[in-house]
């Protein structure tokens, strides 16, 4: 507008529309024609209400979604960590399988410690001291037939029996274990005079592999230095043995690996020294071993050497789980006289077993006589007993079973079943 038209409006509204002048009322339609009409968007709450709320409810609900989400998954995560701490139990590792026996000559298994006997492997010749591999699907044992005595291997229900040829002139120990994977056995032989390791593949057309080690002397060495394999890498071996001519007589605490004939120390020697009870644990990087009946913990990389300092003596072979063992003192160097389950961390009540001094049971003495249960709640425990007052006459054996928890302990009725072997499933 401009300003003659301001004052022709005022002048109409001042008078009324009834008596203003009519031209007055056309001007100032036709004026307000010529002017733009103000954008919609300029007036939210007056040209669009309906489009602006409904656009704002769209983008609140899905941030509300998100954060409901958000809430309810920290609410799952801290129900399972709850959970997992209440329970505070390991991994199950292996379920229980069967375990073989030789009597009269014959393998024979049962399906738990003290049960029936069936037979697995039966014939004329004279069957010996069976032996699970790792993985539970194979079997090993000793044959003799009165001139030769052979190593056997089968499908661990007894079938697809093949024999594996041992070198004659050889002195073998008879202490054979597998290899991790099942694909060959090791044990220690006495060729021209050396004690050396050999590893025996299971395919009886493989040649056997005679290490580049020297191990002990024949008159020195022990079956509590047998060397054993690595539960993680079937081409690494735990053996004592002497590097030089001149080393202590007890030798030295090394890895031998098979792919590439490098060694590498884990203890040195000392003299006056030996070495007992070695084994790798489950989880293929510490070593446990005795020396001096000071049992000690090490990496398998010779570091972190450390020393039970209250438990002294000699000790079970390691739990499956690698946390236990059964040995002759209690976590606080106590000699009790009746063997303890402890845990090798120092964490936990020592579980005191119902046999030995106190009780009408006697105690396997010492407790590498024990072996444990694939799940490790279980644990049977060969007693040996001397038939003569000379002690020069046969040995017999008898059998205990011990509740790992516990510490309860139940007489089995087995009689001369030679070294039970417990078979390994799969959970």
């Amino acid at each position: 507008m401009n300003e003659s038209m301001d004052r022709v409006l005022a002048d109409w509204l001042h008078v009324g529309p009834e008596s203003g002048p009519r031209e007055g009322l056309e001007r100032s339609l036709a004026a307000t024609r010529r002017v733009g009409q103000r954008p919609g968007w300029t007036l939210p709450g007056k040209w669009i209400p309906m489009e602006l709320t409904m656009a704002r409810t769209r983008v609140q609900r899905p941030i509300l979604a998100i954060v409901m989400l958000a809430l309810l998954t920290v609410a799952v995560v801290a129900a399972a960590l709850f959970v997992g701490a209440e329970r505070q139990q390991p991994p199950l590792l292996f379920r229980n399988g069967v375990i073989a026996l030789a009597k009269d000559g014959d393998i024979f298994v049962a399906d738990r410690p003290g049960g029936d006997l069936r037979p697995l492997v039966a014939g004329p010749e004279d069957d010996r001291s069976p032996m699970f591999s790792p993985d539970g699907t194979r079997l090993a044992f000793f044959r003799d037939t009165g001139q030769e005595t052979f190593l056997m291997v089968a499908d661990a229900d007894g079938t697809n029996v093949v024999e594996i040829p041992l070198e004659a002139t050889d002195d073998w120990s008879g202490l054979w274990s597998f290899a991790p994977d099942g694909r060959s056995l090791m044990t220690v032989a006495n060729i021209d005079g050396t004690m050396r390791v050999v590893v025996r593949p299971v395919d009886p057309a493989a040649a056997p592999i005679v290490l580049d080690i020297q191990l002990l002397d024949a008159s020195m060495y022990r079956s509590w230095a047998i060397p054993t394999f690595n539960p993680t890498n079937a081409q690494e071996i735990l053996v004592v043995a002497r590097l030089e001519p001149d080393a202590p007589e007890g030798g030295g605490l090394y890895v031998y690996d098979l792919a590439t004939g490098g060694i590498r120390t884990i203890v040195e020697p000392a003299d006056e020294q030996y070495f007992q009870d070695i084994a790798w644990l489950a989880d293929g990087e510490h070593i446990i071993y005795n020396r001096g009946l000071n049992p000690h913990i090490v990496a398998a990389d010779g570091s972190g050497d450390q020393a039970f300092d209250a438990l002294r003596g000699r000790f079970s072979p390691l739990s499956n789980d690698g946390t236990r063992i059964v040995a002759e003192r209690d976590g606080e160097g106590v000699q009790t006289g009746r063997p303890v389950i402890v845990p090798i961390n120092g964490v936990g009540e020592p579980v005191v077993l119902a046999c030995g001094p106190g009780t009408d049971i006697e105690c396997p003495e010492p407790p590498t006589d024990w072996i444990w249960s694939p799940d490790d709640s279980l644990l049977i425990g060969t007693v040996y007993h001397e038939t003569s007052s000379s002690g020069e006459g046969p040995l017999t054996e008898t059998y205990l079973l011990v509740d790992a928890h516990t510490g309860q302990v139940t007489k089995l009725d087995w009689v001369d079943v030679g070294t039970p072997a417990w078979q390994r499933v799969a959970p």
